[in-house]
């Protein structure tokens, strides 16, 4: 898509490199009216001797490489953004990005991810973004998932809702984000960073047909003088050999990034509930398996919700699904297995984790019993699937 955007009126392709200050700013307006632009101006003087420009069309798929937002527009995914900071050529620099929460709390991640990109006339340009992944119970971003899913069931239960499925109960989305917190807080603050160099939140699919024209500055080690082009050369070479040092600077061996006291994360009681709507995030919409409903009748005690914890279902039709949740077979059939796995290889490296699983199952089928001998209705009569292993 978008191919024929990129091209001027002469049949030859916008896409190349261009040394010559006045012809690259023609090239720019004409790429500026053709497709989306993205850098760092919109015109140039004369360049650097040795320096030029590199113009390059990325087309997007709407189809992979987008999501629904709000109003009816795309968003542009991780994949695009990423094609989009390869052809700036942005420099991500891993001695500045990092963490700065204190990492106190397993559902809190405050990340901070850092880059640089060149102008025109060779200076660098530092860009940042930062993500705050709060997913404690009670926080203002797990309250505003729910408040958004309550808000598409009404909808959809009043008939209001264009969409071919129910909503999803956010719950599976919170317990998938929370085992990859930091991973998730890290991909976001770099999203962010990429959209800081001009791209917009969200693009019509008629937008999305023309290509985003990325401009950086390149080293050509061209020009007319014998004795700068035996000097571009040896930095070419140099710059190919030790490509590190090119890139960050040459960095004592002793250096660590050095992050001044972190705070801890900011109490919940301090904090205020909105509905947060993440436009990084393109899967809020389809969020995995229903929220937990324990009725009164069958709630367990607390020592018994203690020894089941948040363990699940590790495989199987109902892999993911929380012990308190499942059927009464796919227990005991995983009870047979663990037990098996654990005779045959009692030194596993994952025995220690089977053991902790095996005594949840065996925590939540005893509660169960329990709650059948003081009267309770058998839930597990109409079950008579075999689960698989996983």
């Amino acid at each position: 898509m978008g191919g024929a955007i990129a091209k001027r009126e002469g049949g030859r392709s916008l896409a190349g490199t261009y040394a010559d200050g006045e012809q690259a700013s023609a090239v720019l307006n004409t790429a500026r009216s053709r497709g989306h632009l993205v850098s760092p101006a919109t015109a140039c003087g004369d360049l650097p001797e040795g320096l030029g420009l590199a113009i390059t069309a990325v087309e997007v798929d709407v189809t992979e490489e987008t999501y629904e937002i709000a109003g009816g527009k795309r968003g542009l995914s991780k994949t695009a953004l990423d094609k989009i900071s390869l052809a700036l050529g942005v420099s991500w620099d891993p001695v500045a990005s990092g963490r700065v929460d204190d990492g106190s709390h397993p559902h809190y991640c405050h990340y901070l991810v850092v880059g640089r990109v060149r102008a025109f006339d060779g200076q660098e340009i530092v860009i940042q973004g930062a993500k705050e992944m709060d997913l404690r119970d009670g926080s203002a971003q797990v309250e505003g998932l729910y408040d958004r899913y309550h808000t598409q069931k009404a909808d959809w239960d009043s008939g209001k809702s264009r969409k071919k499925y129910p909503p999803k109960d956010p719950s599976g989305q919170i317990r998938e984000m929370r085992l990859h917190v930091m991973s998730h807080a890290e991909t976001k603050a770099r999203l962010r960073a990429i959209r800081s160099l001009g791209l917009r939140p969200g693009y019509s699919v008629a937008d999305l047909q023309k290509p985003f024209v990325c401009v950086r500055l390149m080293f050509t080690g061209e020009s007319q003088d014998p004795e700068l082009r035996r000097e571009f050369a040896r930095a070419r070479a140099n710059a190919m050999l030790n490509a590190q040092s090119s890139l960050y600077g040459v960095q004592p061996s002793a250096h660590v990034r050095q992050v001044a006291a972190p705070p801890p994360p900011p109490p919940l009681a301090a904090r205020a509930t909105p509905v947060i709507v993440d436009d990084d995030d393109p899967g809020l919409d389809e969020a995995p398996p229903p929220r937990r409903e324990i009725p009164a009748e069958s709630k367990s005690s607390s020592d018994d919700r203690q020894a089941t914890g948040d363990w699940t279902i590790p495989g199987g039709p109902e892999k993911g699904v929380p012990l308190e949740e499942a059927k009464e077979k796919t227990l005991t059939w995983w009870i047979d297995k663990i037990e098996s796995n654990l005779a045959e290889k009692p030194n596993s490296r994952y025995a220690v984790r089977d053991g902790q699983l095996l005594a949840a199952m065996q925590a939540e089928v005893e509660r169960r019993l329990g709650a059948a001998a003081d009267g309770a209705d058998d839930p597990f009569a109409e079950f008579s699937d075999e689960p698989e292993a996983g």
